[in-house]
């Protein structure tokens, strides 16, 4: 019975989505919302390259920029165990395919958005590239491709695996359907405990599940060296006594308060040079808006006649803005509607981190941070000043000490990916 509900189900889903696919290709240039969608380059497929050998062709899924991040990790342990296999990646966003894009060599077969969730979708996907093997990252749960894999018998994995206790509830409202899904992954390489026991309780065999911690902490802490940091400082316009704040992923609702950090400093006599980096580029303007009158967009990498609070409106500069920054202020933690971003995209660089209280999506990450004495969490705007002032007056050379003795910890030796892989 569950089988019949299942089937109707995905059957109904999928009619939804190919009603979404094509009212938004037929109204793609009517609005920019709807452009966002990339309806188009979702229904046209990339030709493979046939012409190179492989034994298996793996699809990796990942939903957004910083997923991306992880499926170029993943894919490393991957080759390493199956060396003669070719890959085909897709992502949601468009900076997680330019990422990938950007990131990709000659294993990787075609890096393309991920296609509309429809049946005919999926089939097509898999019969152009002959895929015979998916892992998803963290939480891309797409009702019609796990059904056309599992028609296929293709397995499934969940690299980087999470769920949420939101997300639990609501797969557990259709566990009649659901489970049958998760029961059929054999490979679940979860971050956490908490995370695992969901996935369990949904159905994926405990001995399946594994728990790896976040592929995002797998990192080695590596500063760079003065001349480098340097060079790529006067390129941009950055003198040596500049003192550099980079801000980076950060949200218009946040934006109010970093300008009103800024403004307390500026009170102080501290003029440093606030580097501001959207989450979001379409949202410039309204963070330009919050940041005050003395802010300015830029469009490239050149702040010489920036003045002190600038606002980057570029792609794929995120590490090395962290890399050059004195000091490190992470968005998306100053609002509960986001949770946290990436922390270890500016620790790796031996900077010190500042951010607000909600990173509950990177719970362990955060926490190991903090409890590593380099990463400090803060409330609000007079807080984040205080903070700072002390960090780079006073406190700079314990923190030197104890991001080295961090870097030590992070270098011990952790269970390599490839030994997870089925």
């Amino acid at each position: 019975m569950s089988r019949f509900i299942l089937f109707l189900g995905i059957h109904l889903y999928s009619g939804v989505m190919e009603c979404i696919k094509a009212t938004a290709t037929l109204l793609e240039n009517s609005s920019a919302k709807i452009r966002k969608l990339r309806a188009k380059e979702r229904s046209l497929l990339p030709v493979a390259d046939a012409s190179r050998p492989g034994d298996t062709v793996m699809w990796i899924h990942a939903s957004s920029l910083g997923e991306s991040k992880v499926v170029i990790k993943f894919l490393a342990a991957l080759k390493q165990k199956y060396p003669q296999a070719r890959y085909v990646l897709t992502a949601i966003t468009e900076s997680g395919v330019d990422y990938l894009r950007r990131h990709r060599d000659e294993s990787v077969d075609a890096v393309t958005f991920f296609p509309f969730d429809t049946i005919p979708s999926m089939r097509a996907i898999i019969r152009q590239y002959a895929i015979r093997r998916v892992w998803i990252v963290e939480t891309e749960i797409w009702p019609s491709m796990l059904w056309v894999c599992l028609k296929n018998s293709i397995p499934v994995g969940v690299v980087n695996g999470r769920m949420e206790e939101k997300s639990f509830r609501l797969y557990h409202v259709f566990y009649c359907m659901m489970s049958v899904f998760f029961d059929r992954m054999d490979a679940v390489l979860a971050q956490d405990k908490a995370y695992a026991d969901r996935f369990i309780a949904m159905g994926v065999p405990a001995a399946r599940v594994h728990i790896i911690g976040n592929i995002k902490s797998r990192i080695m802490i590596n500063p760079p060296s003065a001349r480098q940091k340097q060079s790529l400082r006067t390129s941009m316009g950055i003198t040596p006594a500049d003192t550099v704040i980079t801000v980076g992923c950060i949200h218009p609702q946040e934006a109010p308060l970093i300008r009103d950090a800024a403004d307390l400093l500026d009170a102080r006599g501290y003029r440093w040079k606030w580097i501001v980096l959207p989450r979001h580029i379409d949202k410039s303007q309204l963070i330009l808006k919050a940041m005050g009158d003395t802010a300015a967009c830029v469009q490239k990498m050149d702040l010489s006649h920036a003045g002190n609070r600038c606002i980057i409106e570029m792609y794929g500069i995120l590490e090395d803005m962290y890399m050059i920054a004195d000091v490190a202020v992470l968005g998306g933690t100053f609002t509960a509607e986001v949770g946290g971003h990436n922390i270890w995209e500016a620790v790796q660089f031996s900077v010190p981190v500042f951010f607000g209280p909600h990173y509950y999506k990177q719970q362990q990450s955060y926490d190991r941070v903090l409890a590593a004495g380099v990463g400090f969490c803060v409330r609000d705007a007079a807080e984040l000043a205080q903070r700072l002032a002390g960090t780079v007056n006073n406190d700079s050379d314990a923190l030197r000490k104890q991001l080295s003795l961090f870097r030590g910890t992070m270098e011990k030796d952790v269970t390599p990916l490839e030994s997870y892989l089925p």
